[in-house]
Formats: structure tokens, sequence, C-alpha cells
């Protein structure tokens, strides 16, 4: 539960910077997704121009591929002929690279005065490539492309379409990653959307830190076809995401509620899921209570169960002791 990394992130570009952060659960579960899902393996020369100092460049390629032992580049991105050269040089099998840098690769000629034989593939992340600049792109550089998603909120990669080139369907970020469950919904509603009907992609992930809800909104517009697989369309815009909603912030508002906490807990079947603890100021009851807050929060962000508890425990700077007070609830052991 103790949080190793503070990962700064304004989705794609967009809006102010947030903190996310992290617990060593939720990273070394991100590592490990990337490193079971065959993107790249211990024998492979990994080139990334994704920054370190980003949650996927960081954990969704540089601590997958020392874990299984693989060598890195980190290619500080300086151009495209440097960017050629660095490929050609330390023989590079995969590279992990941004769309817009593999769409100016598509259709640069330069390409064919490099040696680049022994680049098997290219993986796109960080944004989505449309299926004509990924086609342009496999038959420049000789090797298939595939396309990856993640969020720094869920410690790296979630999505990664392996079978691109056999499915044809080069736009699409696949199918989840192992353990990721994902769905996509109305943005307003929060209503699962069915096949080809664009809506919020949300994710669900078996290691979630506290605090985060039980289904992650990305903030990005998607949609899923009849195989499941994903294809993401871009940013939400801003006026259609889900309205924002705190549930420890909306509990505590209640007008019997004195002071309210939100922690999660273990849950056979999910995982973990989020509970809501109130110390009251006058008469309420805890089903009236957690009618009140999922009454005012988006549905991808509701809480299992308030529990009525004579106090939230705190340390001497204010935070709440959420393992304390799972323990005083009987929800852990």
């Amino acid at each position: 539960d103790e949080v190793v990394l503070l990962a700064c992130t304004r989705g794609a570009g967009e809006g102010p910077v947030r903190v996310v952060r992290l617990t060593q659960a939720e990273v070394v579960a991100g590592l490990l997704r990337v490193a079971d899902s065959a993107m790249f393996g211990g024998a492979d020369t990994v080139l990334t121009a994704l920054p370190l100092t980003g949650v996927l460049g960081l954990n969704g390629v540089l601590n997958p591929a020392l874990r299984l032992g693989a060598t890195v580049v980190a290619f500080p991105g300086a151009g495209r002929h440097d960017l050629l050269r660095a490929l050609r040089d330390h023989r590079v099998t995969v590279a992990v690279l941004p769309p817009g840098l593999v769409e100016t690769l598509a259709y640069d000629r330069a390409v064919l005065r490099y040696d680049l034989r022994t680049l098997r593939a290219v993986v796109v992340a960080g944004g989505p490539l449309a299926a004509e600049e990924a086609r342009a792109a496999a038959t420049r550089l000789g090797c298939p492309v595939r396309q990856a998603y993640g969020l720094a909120e869920a410690a790296g990669f979630t999505h990664l379409n392996l079978r691109a080139a056999e499915e044809g369907t080069l736009d699409s970020v696949g199918r989840g990653l192992a353990g990721v469950t994902w769905r996509v919904v109305d943005p307003r509603s929060g209503d699962a959307q069915p096949s080809y009907q664009p809506g919020e992609l949300c994710v669900r992930l078996p290691v979630a830190g506290a605090g985060r809800p039980r289904w992650l909104p990305t903030g990005d517009s998607a949609f899923a076809d009849d195989h499941g697989r994903v294809f993401i369309l871009g940013r939400l815009p801003a006026a259609r995401r889900e309205p924002p909603g705190d549930p420890e912030v909306v509990l505590a508002a209640h007008p019997a509620v004195r002071d309210a906490a939100v922690a999660p807990a273990p849950d056979d079947d999910l995982g973990l899921t989020p509970h809501g603890f109130a110390v009251l100021a006058g008469p309420a009851a805890e089903t009236d209570l957690l009618a009140y807050v999922n009454g005012h929060v988006p549905k991808t962000r509701e809480v299992t169960a308030v529990h009525i508890v004579d106090e939230i425990p705190r340390t001497s700077d204010g935070r709440v002791r959420r393992r304390a007070l799972l323990r005083r609830a009987g929800l852990t052991p």
C-alpha cells in the first residue's frame, strides 16, 4: 500500500498537470502485465522514444524490459535521422514510438537508406494511429506495427494488439492485457455502450490503490467491435466527459455526517471495492447514506457500502489511516 511513484500526467497533453499516486503493488502489477504480454522478450533490444519521466516509458517499457533481461535504448527524440541511426547502430528489434514519429517514418524515403533488418516490430503508444498510416509504416519499415494503450492511473499499458496484421485491425489497440477488464460507457449515464457505439473507455484492474474508483474512467473516446477489440478515437470532449464526483467529498457533504472517508476493501470476486465510512453528526441510516453517495457520483465511482463508525483514524498531519479504518470495521484482518 506504500506510495512509491508520483506520476505527473495531463492525459493526451490536455488540461492541467495532475499528480497520480501509485503504490508499489500497482507499479509491480503494471510492469508484470507488459512482461507477460509478449510485447518484447529477454533477447530483444528495445528502443523507446517515450520519455522515461512518464509512466508509459518508465513502467510500460523500461521496467518490464529490465525484468525480462532485454537491452533498452532510450532515444531522446532529437530527430528522425537520429532515430534511424539508433535503430540501425543498436540493431534494435522492437521500437516503442509515439504516433507522430511513426507517421513521419511511414512516408519518409530516407528510411530506405538504413539497414533495419533486425527490426521485428514497432509498438505505437501515446495516442491513436490511423490504419492507413500504420499500414504505410509497416510497409516502409518492413515489420508489423502494433498499437498499445495505457494511462498513468493504470501504472502502464492496459491494451496491446499483437494480432493487428493477422486480423486486419491495424487501428485497434486490441483486447485487454491479462487481468484487465474494460468497458465502453456513455460518459454521462455510465451505461454500457453496444458494439461500435462510441463512449468513454473505462478499465478495471486487479490491483488498485486507495481511493481509486472500481472502474477507472480514462477520459478517452473509444468503441469496441463484436470481437472485443478496442478502437481509440481520441480524448473525450470536455463537455461530454463524466461529471466529477468524489465519493468521499460527497459523503462528507451529507448534512448528517461530521467526518468521512473512503477506503478499498477486499472482495472475493472483484479484488478490491470502495467502501465509505461516516462519523455521524445527526441521525442517518447506512442504507440512506449509500443511496445518497451513489446518487451523486458517476456509476464508475459508486461505493459498495457505507459504514457508520465512531471516528476516522488519522495521522498527525490529517491523512486517513485507511488500514486501521478497515481493521476497525472488520473488513481486513
